[in-house]
């Protein structure tokens, strides 16, 4: 109720506060961004995750008591996760590997071609990685 109508505020608050580049978000970015969250359901839909963290949380507890024997990749922004998320997932996989990026939340749109220079040569190593859709 308190977002409603509000959409493009609440958008420009968070590039602005959770992102490390808040420029990188075009004007047509953040146009689409409003369109979809004004859509019937789309905070409630954005909101969600946070709703199902306790939820999740407890999942998680369940699933690390057997770690992952599959390569992991953790990204994390410096001014948003930073190493936490490699950190965690040393708790649930046995072969990690971490990299934090000089960005904030949004990794894959503040710094597109360094995610991709991580990204990319991590699935090609990764035995299997082709086979995802098969």
């Amino acid at each position: 109720m308190l977002i409603a109508g509000h959409e493009r505020e609440l958008i420009t608050y968070m590039l602005k506060n959770e992102r490390s580049h808040p420029d990188t978000a075009t004007a047509e970015a953040v146009d689409e961004y409003v369109r979809c969250y004004s859509m019937p359901g789309g905070i409630r839909s954005m909101l969600a995750i946070y709703r199902a963290m306790l939820i999740d949380a407890e999942q998680n507890r369940q699933a690390a008591q057997k770690k992952l024997d599959i390569p992991v990749l953790a990204l994390g922004g410096s001014a948003f996760i930073g190493d936490r998320n490699e950190t965690q997932m040393r708790i649930m996989a046995h072969d990690v590997t971490g990299h934090v990026f000089d960005a904030g939340h949004d990794l894959a749109e503040e710094v597109p071609d360094e995610v991709a220079a991580v990204v990319l040569p991590f699935l090609a190593l990764t035995p299997g990685a082709g086979d995802l859709g098969a």
